[in-house]
């Protein structure tokens, strides 16, 4: 027996009841843990921060994701699209962005 049930009211009853009981719910609110500052040199790009952003929509180059370097010290980002996420294309793009921004400290 095949039921003719309106899909979209069905889904909005459904959305409605787990956002109230999200809402109300107290076991699901858990309480943030206290940050933690990372102390910084006083150098440039002594302390860099690289992600990983992806799988996003594949370019006609066929890069797939991008890799963002970020000093600590004066929040200078770079970004590189690769193909792959492998450890090869990090240090490639991490060696790219030592040269072409100069920086000598390791």
């Amino acid at each position: 027996m095949i039921l003719n049930v309106n899909t979209n009211l069905l889904y909005n009853y459904y959305r409605l009841r787990l956002v109230t009981c999200q809402r109300s719910n107290k076991k699901l609110k858990k309480a943030n843990g206290p940050l933690n500052p990372v102390p910084i040199r006083s150098k440039l790009w002594y302390q860099v921060g690289i992600d990983l952003i992806g799988p996003l929509t594949q370019t006609a180059k066929g890069n797939k994701y991008i890799i963002t370097l970020t000093d600590y010290f004066s929040k200078w980002a770079e970004a590189d699209a690769v193909v792959d996420k492998s450890a090869g294309n990090v240090a490639k793009c991490v060696y790219n962005v030592r040269f072409d921004q100069g920086f000598v400290v390791w």
